[in-house]
């Protein structure tokens, strides 16, 4: 009698807690670490658009660029992400949750090993022990069979986040984030429209061309001479971009290159998109051009500066 009421008293525990609440301390199911495949040297670009209406786009770009070890656990660091910040990112295998950490107190949590998001959960539930920034509340709202890139089958699984601030994240199966938007930081959405997962390309594929060659924040905006010039067809250039606040957590500011020929004309946009501080270079290849003097600028924010380059055939 003593054993089925023990048992009784167990199973009436056990089913009241896993109702509607998600404390991130259960197994994690077999599918979860799917959404988020973590391998250094994993890329995604994101369109970037103004929120309800778009009245700018852009693209952005981040890496996996390295992994480290912390307490015996594996981290890797996404280098401008539109949803993590400059953090350290792990899944848990134990719980199903995204952790994140903060090495230098620059970054969000502002304090280290915090729960982004339950990935575990299921429609309804609450992760209340999620705290990510100014997002102390997180609730899975759909977990919805879609198509990503047009022809790649897959299932998402969204948060709407809720606290100081509100947000909506959401996973894609093999995919990771694909989409985040952040209601009160601004009005700004990023939504995946391409990745290089394990060094196979999904959706778009532009990601040669620039080429982010020195991570150190440069003092000053600048644009360097193309090298070489004269070129004959392809010339690399070289820029610098500057923290263009004091703010530590600026995810970048959008940043054009754009070609114009001896007229003025508008050939070819090199470079549109928001990038964190640093020095780049890209490639620009003139074989449908003819031979000619062009100009190609440079602008960010208020910066703006224009150079000279001669094509010769």
């Amino acid at each position: 009698m003593k054993k089925i009421l023990f048992y009784s008293v167990l199973l009436i525990f056990c089913f009241t807690f896993s109702a509607n609440v998600i404390l991130c301390e259960k197994l994690t199911d077999t599918t979860s670490v799917k959404y988020i495949p973590l391998s250094v040297g994993n890329k995604y670009i994101y369109l970037v658009q103004t929120i309800p209406i778009p009245t700018t786009s852009s693209r952005m770009k981040t890496t996996i660029t390295k992994d480290t070890l912390i307490a015996g656990k594996k981290y890797f660091y996404f280098s401008n992400p539109p949803f993590f910040s400059s953090c350290w990112i792990r899944y848990d295998s134990l719980t199903g949750c995204v952790i994140s950490y903060s090495l230098t107190g620059v970054c969000p949590p502002y304090i280290s090993d915090k729960i982004v998001d339950s990935l575990t959960s299921n429609i309804n539930d609450l992760c209340t022990g999620c705290f990510f920034s100014f997002y102390n509340y997180r609730k899975c709202v759909d977990t919805l069979n879609i198509t990503l890139f047009g022809n790649y089958p897959t299932k998402r699984k969204s948060f709407y986040h809720d606290g100081m601030a509100v947000g909506n994240s959401i996973y894609a199966r093999n995919f990771e984030l694909f989409y985040f938007s952040g209601e009160e930081f601004g009005g700004t959405s990023y939504t995946l429209i391409g990745c290089m997962l394990n060094g196979i390309v999904y959706g778009d594929t532009t990601f040669t061309g620039i080429v982010n060659i020195n991570s150190e924040i440069p003092d000053k905006f600048s644009l360097h001479q193309n090298y070489p010039n004269p070129f004959n067809p392809v010339t690399k250039i070289r820029f610098d971009i500057a923290q263009h606040t004091p703010y530590p957590l600026s995810r970048g500011e959008n940043v054009t290159l754009i070609i114009y020929d001896i007229t003025g004309r508008e050939i070819q946009t090199l470079v549109n998109e928001k990038l964190i501080p640093g020095t780049y270079e890209v490639t620009f290849d003139g074989s449908n051009y003819t031979s000619g003097v062009y100009f190609y600028q440079l602008r960010s924010g208020d910066f703006k500066e224009v150079k000279r380059a001669v094509l010769i055939k």
